[in-house]
């Protein structure tokens, strides 16, 4: 059943991003104030990722598993792999 694939693919790629952002946190807080000095627009920026985030995470919740595409999958995966570089970049 490819669905099944799909759908465990993304939940596995969700968890990693969840596990990233747990591992990181402290050190993304430590890096948000000064950058936040630097680009005033960080904390909008931040507040946009997290509605976005959130809005993901109930839309993920009322998927129907039959209808995913692969090519949506993918854009996902490619969501969270920029997000979490964004985020890479920041803590660095």
């Amino acid at each position: 059943m490819p669905e099944a694939k799909v759908y465990d693919d993304l939940k596995q790629v969700l968890q990693e991003f969840k596990d990233f952002l747990d591992t990181n946190k402290q050190s993304i807080r430590d890096a948000i104030g000064p950058l936040k000095s630097i680009v005033p627009q960080t904390g909008e920026a931040l507040s946009a990722l997290s509605g976005l985030l959130g809005s993901l995470t109930d839309k993920i919740s009322g998927i129907d598993v039959g209808s995913i595409a692969e090519t949506i999958k993918q854009d996902i995966v490619t969501l969270l792999n920029d997000v979490t570089q964004t985020l890479q970049f920041i803590n660095s």
